[in-house]
């Protein structure tokens, strides 16, 4: 990996958060998690972890997302989880999985919510991203997360 003319976050006051972006196409084995470790390390930044462009990526790599996601020191950077609906469809004869801000979460990406909690120690807060939805489906979402965190926080 070259980052050029990268400033290390440590010579800033405010703390850098590295957001992994919705991908669709890999050139070579660039592996995901080891990636955005080398990235997040070089520039002394912290993760974001979107759950949606993570299940495009996914998708498109044809891996499941739930149990794709491993152990792995990037695990310790992630600071904040982003979590949205998502649709997928057909652009240009690529199969495109985009979070839909506007929807209802669904189970799949609750349940990599709760993996990607487990498995990250330095989380300070989920984002739920819901803008353009109706206030029914905004307090559904709110309602699924909160209940998904509280059982895993204080039962799991």
């Amino acid at each position: 990996m070259t980052v050029l003319h990268s400033a290390p976050a440590t010579a800033l006051e405010l703390p850098i958060t590295v957001e992994n972006p919705p991908i669709y196409y890999e050139a070579g084995n660039i592996d995901f998690w080891d990636y955005y470790l080398d990235l997040c390390t070089f520039s002394n930044s912290q993760m974001a972890f979107d759950i949606g462009h993570y299940i495009g990526y996914c998708k498109s790599q044809n891996q499941s997302p739930v149990y794709s996601l491993p152990f792995h020191d990037l695990c310790n950077l992630i600071r904040t989880v982003h979590i949205s609906g998502i649709k997928s469809w057909r652009w240009n004869g690529i199969a495109v999985w985009l979070d839909q801000h506007a929807d209802e979460f669904k189970t799949p990406s609750l349940t990599l919510l709760k993996t990607a909690v487990e498995r990250s120690c330095n989380i300070s807060n989920i984002l739920l991203e819901m803008e353009g939805a109706s206030a029914s489906a905004e307090a559904n979402n709110i309602e699924r997360v909160s209940t998904l965190l509280s059982e895993h926080l204080y039962h799991g």
